[in-house]
């Protein structure tokens, strides 16, 4: 995994903050267990235009770039629309390194159109609802997964796996 922070999104993630998004994204790769050859990039940004905490983009299920909203580091107003509560920025990047894991494992897939388990759902060009949105399996699971996922990392201590502790985080 790739991890790379844009410098004005630096200025808002203490070095304490970038350490610990480090260590979790490790740990979150092989908590959900995506194989070693899929490559993924993270890359965190301050974009203030835009409303997204996260998302990722697919080139195809091993080749992977997720991207985090520094703007939303902060802020309290991380709502959660599934679950009704405020989460924490690293919460996203829980959601985003699910939909990661969903991608490398071709549970979804992209081809003019989005498949879950190969059902069609929707093609990139249809506007779809934000409530319907949240419906959506994939972001469904990503929702549930994020706080569990964060509350067990922070109760487990922030370990970093084991298979990344030679990168010294």
């Amino acid at each position: 995994m790739v991890v790379n922070i844009q410098e004005e999104a630096k200025l808002l993630l203490s070095g304490l903050d970038y350490k610990r998004l480090i260590k979790f994204l490790f740990w979150l790769e092989s908590k959900l267990e995506i194989s070693d050859n899929t490559e993924i990039k993270v890359l965190v940004i301050l974009d203030e235009e835009s409303k997204k905490l996260g998302t990722v983009h697919a080139k195809d299920a091993q080749n992977l770039d997720i991207v985090l909203n520094a703007k939303y580091y902060n802020l309290k107003d991380n709502l959660n629309p599934v679950t009704g509560r405020y989460n924490d920025w690293f919460a996203t990047a829980a959601h985003e390194m699910v939909h990661a894991k969903q991608w490398s494992t071709y549970q979804l897939v992209y081809s003019g159109n989005y498949y879950w388990e190969e059902k069609r759902f929707h093609s990139v060009n249809e506007d779809i609802l934000y409530n319907e949105y949240v419906k959506l399996p994939w972001e469904n699971e990503a929702f549930l997964l994020q706080d569990e996922l964060y509350n067990e990392w922070l109760a487990l201590g922030q370990p970093i796996s084991t298979e990344r502790s030679q990168y010294g985080y």
